[in-house]
């Protein structure tokens, strides 16, 4: 900095500074030292709108989990490049056997855990289904070679795409089953990022081989802090607050599948390190709504999309504000209200709908017009072509740049290969982002991060 600049706005200069060269200006003094190392400067920097964009990207090759960054800027896409390191505590996508007998009712759940099966729990199924004693193989990730099933008498079938599997599912396990297992038949997900934190959640066996967890993850100086969930949850969501810049998971689940007023959420702050009940001030009369896995958090607020499980369909979005920590709702217009395959995403910091429709092979995208209104509107941007095979989409919109350009899967070669690209609506030009993955399950995730200094005080750690 030049001398005769005063310090403040030196300061004011350096919060516009990209991270690697923050962390390198930490050694020019202890003065500077401490102001970046100050609360203040850490949370100013982390709402800094000036800061560069990245599109994370998360595939799996070869049983591995991989992440590829890519610089969303006027290069895009040619200025990519794999993070450094992957957060401490690894994930890892989860075996799930469900073992049904007609006979007696009752459904086995297995789960692999460090290359053996556990048996997790034996579960009541509906009698009156008529149905013969069948197993049930479900793929979550391919088998290890060195896994031996032969025990349990249960063969896997490999080949089978996840999509057709979840299909074979919904017609031979009763509808109680299925919202039993729902939670256990997950894969490592890449929740959401915020302020810089990519947020994961899944198993990770070397820690709680029972339990699920969250790595909170800052790729950009390449520190994380796993929290391992206490409990099972139906429904888990991430975001820093605006107000405190404090990394927080909120937690909701119904301890009876009776009674929706049961409902109960819970909030861990990393700060406090700590859980605590809060008020679920929500009025859902039907005890079969239920919240679709993946999120959206903008402004401070997170989004679900809330579901009927009996019909599939969607007719509001559920939010919950970080700061005020209070709970709202957001209807759904009449053109999207009671439709299935509908998914929300972040489209230029704003909430926005995917309607896939399998059999039309399309999907169109909804912007909300006003972020945090209850009443706000929804606009249909734009329409997008996909593949999909009886009805099972197969092209699936992983995110969106920050120009509003979609990210989406592309499958060929006999859906063994599959590619990712940006697809610009209006022309329908398609930009090859160099990601290739030959396997039918790729688990491609997407999300758009911007640099920040979040978690610099804190050390690689596990949170029980």
């Amino acid at each position: 900095m030049f001398a005769n600049i005063p310090f403040e706005i030196q300061v004011e200069i350096t919060k516009r500074t990209p991270v690697k060269s923050l962390i390198r200006f930490r050694s020019v003094s202890k003065r500077w030292k401490s102001v970046i190392n100050s609360s203040e400067f850490i949370s100013a920097h982390s709402v800094n709108q000036t800061q560069q964009h990245h599109l994370l990207v998360r595939y799996k090759v070869d049983f591995k989990e991989k992440y590829v960054m890519i610089v969303d800027d006027d290069s895009f896409p040619n200025l990519k490049f794999s993070p450094p390191r992957s957060p401490t505590v690894e994930l890892k996508e989860s075996l799930v056997v469900l073992n049904y007998y007609a006979d007696d009712a009752v459904c086995d759940v297995w789960v692999m855990l460090k290359n053996a099966f556990t048996k997790l729990s034996t579960v009541k199924v509906n009698e009156s289904d008529g149905r013969s004693p069948i197993l049930l193989p479900l793929r979550i990730s391919p088998i290890h070679p060195e896994v031996q099933t032969s025990d349990i008498g249960i063969e896997m079938s490999a080949n089978i795409p996840f999509e057709i599997q979840l299909e074979i599912i919904k017609r031979v396990v009763p509808v109680k089953s299925l919202i039993r297992f729902r939670s256990l038949v997950t894969r490592v997900l890449m929740l959401d990022s915020s302020h810089g934190l990519v947020c994961l959640y899944g198993f990770a066996p070397d820690i709680a081989p029972r339990n699920k967890s969250i790595v909170v993850w800052n790729p950009s100086i390449r520190k994380s802090v796993c929290i391992v969930l206490p409990y099972k949850y139906d429904v888990v969501g991430f975001g820093v607050c605006p107000k405190t810049s404090d990394p927080t998971i909120v937690t909701i689940t119904c301890p009876s599948q009776i009674h929706a007023v049961d409902r109960k959420a819970e909030v861990f702050t990393l700060s406090s390190r700590a859980w605590r009940s809060i008020s679920m001030n929500l009025h859902m009369p039907l005890k079969s709504i239920e919240f679709r896995y993946n999120q959206v958090v903008i402004d401070g607020v997170i989004h679900w999309i809330a579901i009927d499980s009996l019909t599939g369909c969607s007719d509001m979005i559920i939010s919950f504000d970080l700061a005020s920590e209070e709970f709202g709702e957001i209807d759904l217009p009449g053109s999207l209200a009671h439709l299935r395959n509908l998914y929300i995403s972040k489209l230029k910091e704003s909430l926005a709908v995917l309607h896939y429709d399998g059999y039309e092979e399309v999907c169109d995208v909804w912007m909300m017009t006003k972020n945090g209104d209850m009443k706000s509107s929804f606009a249909k941007l734009f329409t997008v072509s996909f593949e999909a095979y009886y009805g099972c989409i197969l092209n699936n919109i992983t995110g969106f740049r920050k120009n509003g350009e979609p990210i989406r899967e592309h499958r060929c070669d006999g859906f063994l290969l599959t590619t990712l690209e940006a697809y610009e609506p209006s022309t329908k030009l398609r930009t090859d982002l160099g990601v290739y993955v030959t396997s039918d399950s790729p688990c491609m995730m997407t999300t758009s991060y911007t640099e920040s200094l979040l978690l610099l005080h804190h050390s690689d750690s596990i949170i029980r």
